[in-house]
């Protein structure tokens, strides 16, 4: 199994590989507790797949390297998340089954959404979907290109396909005006795209170490790409405000109507510990009725996102790099922050 080379120095990127190892390993932490607590605890094990295993152990161990006083209160997540998510499961269960992620970052089955798959005693299956966050903050719950993004998750509502080209012109476009105004900015000459003189010239490729000045170009840009979206957003909530709806449940990550989604949430002293917030607990066809009250929030201005208001949370919708700010590449992320 390939392990991934983790430069700790570097802030950024051990925090991103803390919040994937804890998210996974809670996955996985779950998962064996409701085998326990159903006495399916053997037949668990002997179904993971082996190179899950030994992965999970090496989460843990880097987890404790990192951040020693999160692996000792993750067994009381786990719990407490049980002690809710327990109330939403029949009596009996046949069967426990962890469905996500293996090395690197591939799905062993492809579910959707679903990170543990339970099977009931008549056979029912019972998708969970399961985030671990910061309470008060976003988590997210879909995440894809944005050249598609229109098309993929509003194709039933018309000319959404027509109006996904318009954006995919629209984001070359700018794309082009936005390189210009920053080799300008860089005193280079613009050449169509970016060469290696720029990083000749000692200048970054991401967009949070990039100069104030530079970065509100850069932004303005992605300003420019979630305003075309917002504003088709807005013509598809007059057309047929219904059809839009429920086209929500996809973007909050409950397409499946079958799907429990359930949310851990922690929350830091001022020391930086970690303690448990709360626990949410959503089934998705208790929630597709209620998709149809929602408020599509005021556009502010040189942000790189926007919200929509729903019943039980806030959806936010943001444009942002895939890596480098180098390429047109831009994916959109869906997060919701529970109210």
């Amino acid at each position: 199994m390939t392990m991934k080379t983790i430069n700790y120095s570097n802030n950024s990127q051990k925090q991103a590989y803390l919040n994937e190892f804890k998210g996974n390993l809670f996955e996985f932490s779950l998962a064996h507790y409701i085998s326990k607590k159903y006495s399916l605890e053997s037949q668990f094990l002997d179904t993971c797949d082996k190179n899950y295993l030994v992965q999970m152990k090496s989460y843990e161990s880097q987890i404790r390297s990192l951040d020693r006083d999160l692996i000792k209160i993750l067994p009381e997540f786990t719990e407490k998340t049980f002690d809710t998510l327990k109330n939403f499961l029949p009596k009996k269960l046949n069967s426990v089954e962890v469905l996500g992620k293996v090395d690197e970052g591939k799905s062993k089955l492809d579910k959707k959404e679903t990170d543990i798959l339970l099977t009931s005693f008549d056979n029912q299956k019972i998708p969970l979907s399961l985030k671990l966050g910061k309470y008060g903050s976003f988590v997210n719950t879909k995440s894809g290109g944005v050249k598609s993004f229109l098309s993929k998750y509003f194709g039933c509502l018309e000319n959404a396909h027509i109006k996904q080209e318009e954006l995919n012109l629209f984001i070359e476009d700018k794309f082009q005006t936005c390189c210009e105004e920053l080799h300008n900015w860089a005193d280079l000459e613009f050449r169509g795209s970016f060469d290696e003189r720029w990083s000749q010239k000692g200048l970054p490729h991401l967009p949070g170490k990039l100069p104030i000045e530079a970065r509100e170009i850069l932004f303005r840009y992605y300003h420019e790409i979630i305003k075309f979206i917002y504003e088709y957003f807005n013509i598809m909530i007059n057309e047929d405000s219904q059809k839009f709806a429920s086209c929500l449940s996809r973007l909050i990550g409950l397409a499946n109507e079958e799907m429990i989604q359930v949310m851990c949430f922690h929350v830091k002293d001022k020391d930086e510990k970690s303690f448990f917030k709360d626990v949410k607990v959503t089934k998705a066809n208790h929630l597709i009725d209620q998709l149809n009250n929602f408020t599509l929030l005021p556009l502010q201005e040189n942000l790189a996102s926007f919200e929509i208001q729903l019943n039980h949370c806030i959806l936010q919708v943001r444009v942002k790099p895939m890596n480098s700010f180098h390429q047109a590449s831009l994916k959109v992320n869906c997060s919701i922050k529970c109210i």
